[in-house]
């Protein structure tokens, strides 16, 4: 069970860091790779489909407020604003997340 699992944290994923986001975010991914490399060998379990499916979503809401508050995390995200915002933030590399 992670943070945004438990009932009253729900509603406080606003008032996450930058990097809890990120580190949830990329949990996530993890989580959602190994359980569809799962699937494609057990198709009917039933569990672990569900599983995944919780998991994505929670990781589109969490990849949703990311791209919210800081701008692009991917290239396949929505542009906030007039123009492609993925060129004018910083470089996954060249970011800091000390001062969140």
């Amino acid at each position: 069970m992670d943070y945004l699992d438990k009932p009253d944290n729900l509603g406080k994923a606003n008032y996450i860091s930058r990097k809890e986001l990120l580190d949830q975010i990329r949990q996530l991914q993890f989580m959602s790779i190994e359980l569809t490399l799962f699937l494609n060998t057990h198709p009917y379990d039933s569990a672990a489909l569900e599983d995944h499916n919780a998991t994505v979503t929670k990781l589109r809401r969490l990849q949703n407020l990311y791209n919210k508050r800081y701008g692009m995390l991917t290239p396949m995200s929505i542009s906030r604003g007039d123009s492609w915002e993925w060129v004018e933030s910083p470089w996954p590399w060249e970011r800091s997340y000390e001062e969140d």
